[in-house]
């Protein structure tokens, strides 16, 4: 019924197919390539060993940028109680948007790596947190009481420092990638490791870009540049161009013909795209000087469509 469960169809008509005949081609066709990642995890790694993506991946759509949203939710929405000596406040953060953040897939990978290495103390930490959280009826919780219920651990540090300018949000970024990097060494990782390379090119530029200034910027407008690149950042993958199995955006498959197509997503609103009028032009101009409106793009689309049709034994 919802899409990513077409990722796990997709996965399950692919190894039928591979059953059948080994050796034919198949392409996953994704017009909405949001959808690449639940296609990614639904694949049977036993039915298909190898594959290739041909499309990039927003890096929007990857759970390392709801990582860095959460963080910055946290650091946010949390409230600042002047202190009468410095006059500066003192940040209590959210119970709430501390327990979501500690709850992310990324954060609870590195705690099962944590729970793999000989120091016994730190076995656990982000699950003694929540629950230390949750037996002191904490709602609001300042900095230094998060860091002391996990025993001073760097992890904590990173994530719940003040941050006062860009300057901290950049040494907290350096910190949580290089800890989170040692969780994903192994090589079944790869795509969560680009993840955090990716991420660190994108802080790194950022950083030198600030770095000369002479006024910091403040948290807001620090997250403001940084979502911009995020949203003009993509993912790039790279595979064995000539596998059996490819898994394409719609615009790749111009001119390639395959044995059988699984397409996901023809629904309306993503196959045609919707009708966007993004020209500063009006319709009845375009259409008078002959220039090309969206029927032009839904007709592309509708060529592509066919031609894909064209020489397929299979379609699903």
């Amino acid at each position: 019924a919802n899409a990513s469960m077409q990722g796990k169809v997709a996965g399950q008509l692919l190894a039928e197919s591979r059953r059948r005949q080994p050796s034919a081609k198949v392409a996953v066709v994704l017009p909405d390539e949001t959808l690449l990642l639940p296609v990614l995890h639904g694949l049977p790694p036993d039915a298909v060993p190898e594959y290739n993506v041909t499309m990039g991946l927003n890096f929007q759509s990857t759970p390392l940028f709801n990582l860095v949203d959460l963080l910055f939710e946290v650091h946010l929405t949390g409230v600042r109680e002047g202190s009468p000596e410095t006059g500066y406040g003192v940040p209590r953060y959210h119970h709430l948007a501390v327990s979501k953040l500690l709850q992310h897939p990324f954060l609870r990978r590195y705690q099962r790596w944590l729970d793999q290495q000989p120091e016994e103390h730190h076995h656990g930490l982000l699950d003694r947190v929540c629950r230390t959280i949750v037996q002191r009826h904490a709602v609001l919780l300042p900095a230094e009481e998060l860091v002391e219920i996990g025993q001073g651990h760097p992890l904590l540090e990173a994530l719940f420092a003040t941050w006062n300018n860009c300057d901290d949000i950049i040494r907290a970024c350096y910190t949580i990638i290089d800890l989170l990097k040692k969780a994903y060494q192994d090589q079944h990782s790869a795509v969560e490791a680009e993840y955090l390379y990716l991420f660190f090119t994108l802080v790194k530029r950022l950083d030198s870009v600030f770095d000369c200034r002479e006024q910091r910027l403040s948290v807001r407008s620090f997250r403001r540049f940084l979502y911009e690149q995020m949203k003009a950042t993509r993912l790039p993958f790279s595979g064995e161009p000539i596998a059996d199995v490819q898994v394409m955006g719609l615009l790749e498959t111009r001119a390639l013909d395959f044995d059988h197509l699984i397409i996901l997503s023809c629904n309306e609103n993503v196959l045609p795209a919707p009708k966007r009028h993004s020209s500063l032009f009006p319709y009845d101009v375009l259409t008078t000087f002959k220039l090309p409106t969206y029927a032009d793009h839904e007709a592309a689309t509708a060529h592509q469509f066919w031609r894909l049709l064209q020489r397929a034994r299979q379609v699903d």
